[in-house]
C-alpha cells in the first residue's frame, strides 16, 4: 500500500515505516528540500519540467517504532526518519527516491550510506558521516555546490560551461575527485580539502581546447 499526500503548510502526520513504501508530493512553490537524520541510500533525479517535488521512502529493514516526518511550509519541506526512544535515524536504514521539480534546492545531512544525484540544476549541500557522495551536473548550476563526508569518498562532475563562484568539497578520511571543464574566460574556482587521503582535480577540455590549448581554471589545495 503506497501512501500519498500533499503538504500545504504545518506539521504532517508522521507516517510509520511497515516495510511499504511512503511517498509524498510537495507544492511546486517548496523551494528547498531538507533530508535529515537519514541512514541508507538516497537517489536524487532533477526534473526541470516537473511542477512538484515528489519524495518517496523504502524501507531497507524495519523495527518497530520507525517512521518518516514530514514538516513543511511554502519555500521549505522536511522529511526526517525517527525511532522513539532511540537517536533519531540511527536504527532506520531506508532508500530514498526524489524527484526534484524545477531549481528546488536540496539540503541532504545523512549519517551513514550514499547519495547519488543526477541532472542537477540547482545548488545542493550535502553532509555524509560515513559513505559515499556523487554529484553530477548535466546543466552548468548557478550558485555554491558544497559536498562534505567524515569517512568515503566525493565525486562531482560539471558539464562544458560551469560558471561557479564556488564548488567545495571536503573529505576528512578518503577521496575527493572532481571534474571542472576548462574555459578560458571562467572564473570557476575549486576548493577540495582531504585531511588523510586523496585529492584528484581533473579538467575536462573541449576537443577546440585540446587543439589550441586553454589556460588552467581548477585548483585544488
Amino acid at each position: 500500500m503506497m501512501v500519498s499526500l500533499l503538504i500545504a503548510t504545518g506539521l504532517a502526520a508522521a507516517s510509520p515505516l511497515r516495510g511499504e513504501p511512503v511517498q509524498k508530493t510537495l507544492p511546486g512553490s517548496i523551494p528547498v528540500i531538507e533530508l535529515a537524520n537519514a541512514v541508507g541510500k538516497v537517489k536524487v533525479t532533477a526534473d526541470p519540467t516537473a511542477t512538484q517535488t515528489v519524495v518517496h521512502a523504502q524501507p531497507l529493514t524495519w523495527k518497530e517504532g520507525c517512521e518518516i516526518r514530514f514538516s513543511g511550509n511554502s519555500n521549505l519541506a522536511r522529511a526526517e526518519v525517527v525511532r522513539e526512544g532511540e537517536p533519531a535515524g540511527m536504527a532506520c536504514r531506508t532508500r530514498w527516491e526524489i524527484t526534484l521539480a524545477g531549481a528546488t534546492e536540496l539540503v541532504v545531512d545523512q549519517r551513514a550510506g550514499a547519495v547519488k544525484m543526477e541532472g542537477l540544476t540547482a545548488p545542493v549541500a550535502v553532509h555524509v558521516g560515513t559513505g559515499r557522495i556523487r554529484l553530477r551536473y548535466d546543466t552548468p548550476p548557478t550558485g555554491t555546490v558544497a559536498a562534505s563526508v567524515g569517512l568515503g569518498r566525493v565525486v562531482t562532475h560539471f558539464p562544458y560551461g560551469t560558471w561557479l563562484n564556488l564548488h567545495e568539497t571536503d573529505a576528512k578520511l578518503g577521496l575527493v575527485r572532481t571534474a571542472i571543464p576548462n574555459r578560458n574566460d571562467s572564473d570557476t574556482a575549486l576548493a577540495a580539502g582531504s585531511k588523510v587521503g586523496n585529492v584528484r582535480v581533473r579538467t575536462v577540455l573541449t576537443p577546440w581546447e585540446e587543439r589550441y590549448g586553454a589556460g588552467p581554471v581548477a585548483t585544488a589545495e
